[in-house]
């Protein structure tokens, strides 16, 4: 078994390769995730497990014999819980399936954004009108920007964020499409605090589209 680290984006490093039990430094990592709920990938003939939404740290498992005994046996000894895709996609991890996040949106214009920043889009498929059946009508006035034609403001969980395009309008370029025809890869942005919340966000505008 190899276990492997991946820190802040960086491509992933092998440790321990030729060892098939982990050393006191991986357990120790291995540790640092006790508890979380994870993402069981498959990437080729290897199985990876990233903490869900997380940017900064990611563990990867590449198993060379008895796959399923091995991360079952990682998820129970570290009392990991997985998302419900994943126990769609791997039904021999559902018992490891963690409780979905209830999902609570509340819409407000007057919500402070400054703290936000780009952190992730809607699906490329979304419309002006899906994000209008999900968060209701706009409740930004986009009149005076020159880069956005339709903004939404709220809190989801107590976390605020902002859906918005950016010069995919006709307030940017008279030639772009009217708002309702905005569409497309990275059309439609999610401003978050942080990954988590912009995932939270993805959740909810999948579950009620």
């Amino acid at each position: 078994m190899i276990l492997v680290e991946k820190v802040n984006n960086l491509k992933p490093f092998e440790r321990n390769s030729k060892m098939k039990k982990l050393n006191a430094n991986e357990k120790k990592m291995l540790e640092s995730y006790k508890g979380k709920t994870i993402s069981v990938v498959l990437m080729g003939h290897s199985m990876g497990i990233t903490s869900l939404g997380g940017l900064e740290d990611l563990v990867i498992l590449k198993v060379t014999d008895d796959l399923q005994k091995n991360v079952k046996s990682l998820l129970t000894e570290y009392k990991l819980s997985v998302d419900e895709t994943n126990a769609q996609t791997f039904p021999w991890l559902s018992e490891f399936k963690v409780k979905r996040e209830a999902l609570d949106v509340v819409m407000s214009k007057g919500v402070i954004i400054a703290s936000t920043s780009l952190a992730g889009y809607l699906p490329a498929e979304t419309t002006y009108q899906d994000l209008v059946k999900v968060f209701g009508p706009t409740n930004v006035d986009t009149y005076e920007y020159d880069k956005i034609d339709a903004e939404w403001n709220g809190r989801i969980n107590g976390k605020v964020f902002a859906i918005y395009n950016y010069k995919t309008g006709k307030n940017y370029c008279s030639t772009n499409p009217d708002v309702e025809d905005i569409t497309g890869e990275c059309a439609w942005h999610i401003g978050v605090e942080n990954k988590k919340v912009a995932n939270l966000i993805l959740a909810y505008f999948s579950e009620r589209k």
